[in-house]
């Protein structure tokens, strides 16, 4: 049937078929109108070939029948290009993890360093944190000592305050909490059953002693883990899921490894203790890209390319992202750095992505 063996490329048969589709040219593909008295014939025309083909137009459905069943996996057309696009658009512009790590097995425990900036950051705000309790001590000591009222009140004021602010903060993630199971689907072994093998597969990899309660709610391309008190759970949006749909689940692996990672670094935990270093801004910014870092990684080794898919969807959306030329895009954000992307990223949990990107490809290379 196929009259010309470029048709072998995906772009050339899906212009043949959208020709005859809509009975006009498209791309190389010439489609001509020939005849009268409602005789009609379609004459296309292909470079590289000679004679052009004829077509009847009572056989020009039966040809796009016979396309689409043999050519196109019997499946949506636009679907079926637009998926071979995308692939073609990877195989040129995302091939930056030259050089790979293996991939964690799901029987063994993963071994990953912390970035040095988690590393670096955390002991400074261990240092904040006990200079605060020092302080809170010495006022605590000076009250009690002097036995003057006044001491005595400030300092029950200050523990009230904080008393409050504990109160406050529980009642604001219990809120939350309501609004995550009241709004959103909960992934179960019968509901989504495999986010939930996804999850359950890394938690047994990351040696965790229990799974998170998982949910799925509509927005934009993020996931988050919260904890209250002993409970934890993994808010995945639905364009995070929606990149799986077509039975490609790495960037979903990255993902979920990286929220993972979070609760296998304890940093929901070190949260509570680390808390009066918050009085220093700046600080608890750094260590929280520094975290960031260090999940990237983790998500890095359940899924190398969803890592770099999964930070480029972040950054140009889920339908583009596939045209992103990683290289170029790198060596764009080295060439761009300056005082004010410097300061615009100091006061963000997060770090740019293309710092992320940068990173997850040092990792590959340094392979640690």
């Amino acid at each position: 049937m196929l009259f010309n063996p470029r048709l072998a490329h995906y772009q050339q048969l899906y212009d043949l078929y959208r020709a005859i589709q809509t009975r006009q040219s498209i791309g190389e593909v010439t489609v001509k109108e020939v005849g009268e008295n409602g005789n009609i014939k379609y004459l296309i025309e292909q470079p590289g070939v000679e004679e052009m083909l004829s077509l009847e137009s009572t056989d020009r459905n039966a040809l796009l029948v016979y396309l689409q069943q043999n050519y196109f996996a019997n499946t949506n057309v636009e679907n079926w290009y637009k998926e071979r696009a995308k692939k073609e658009d990877k195989e040129s512009n995302h091939q930056v993890l030259s050089d790979p790590i293996p991939q964690v097995e799901s029987s063994k425990q993963l071994d990953v360093y912390p970035h040095r900036k988690e590393t670096k950051y955390y002991r400074w705000k261990l240092l904040v944190r006990g200079f605060v309790y020092v302080v809170l001590v010495a006022l605590g000591a000076v009250a009690v000592v002097s036995l003057e009222g006044v001491a005595l009140i400030q300092l029950l004021l200050i523990f009230a305050y904080l008393l409050l602010l504990w109160i406050v903060q529980r009642l604001a993630k219990g809120y939350f909490v309501g609004l995550i199971q009241g709004n959103s689907v909960r992934v179960t072994e019968e509901q989504y059953p495999k986010i939930y093998d996804i999850v359950r597969s890394q938690a047994a990899t990351l040696k965790l002693k229990e799974l998170p309660e998982i949910y799925i709610s509509y927005g934009h391309f993020n996931a988050f883990v919260m904890q209250m008190a002993r409970s934890k759970y993994l808010m995945l949006y639905s364009e995070v899921v929606e990149t799986s749909l077509t039975g490609d689940d790495e960037v979903l692996k990255f993902v979920i490894g990286h929220e993972l990672g979070h609760l296998y670094r304890k940093h929901l935990t070190k949260d509570k203790w680390l808390f009066p270093a918050n009085i220093i801004p700046l600080l608890h910014f750094a260590y929280s890209r520094g975290r960031e870092y260090t999940c990237d990684r983790i998500g890095y080794h359940f899924s190398r390319r969803g890592a770099v898919e999964g930070v480029l969807i972040m950054t140009a959306g889920k339908e583009i992202y596939s045209k992103v030329n990683v290289e170029q895009f790198i060596e764009s954000g080295k060439r761009s750095s300056g005082f004010w992307m410097w300061f615009s990223e100091k006061f963000r949990t997060h770090p740019h992505l293309v710092n992320r990107l940068r990173e997850i490809k040092e990792y590959n290379r340094a392979g640690n």
